[in-house]
């Protein structure tokens, strides 16, 4: 009862600390990769512009 009640907040602030560093947040890291990247498509099509129309039909 008492251990699981402090380990519960623990992992929630630990999740957002190591999130803000950058490696569990996927939102972050395309973020400052590339903002106009931010659509799921728009990422690979500035990446290859020339791979990315004969890749995908």
């Amino acid at each position: 009862s008492p251990p699981p009640s402090p380990t519960a907040p623990r992992r929630m602030s630990a999740g957002q600390r190591p999130a803000g560093r950058g490696a569990p947040p996927p939102p972050t890291r395309p973020g400052p990769l590339g903002p106009l990247n931010n659509s799921a498509d728009s990422p690979q099509v500035p990446s290859r512009p020339n791979r990315a129309p004969p890749s995908i039909p």
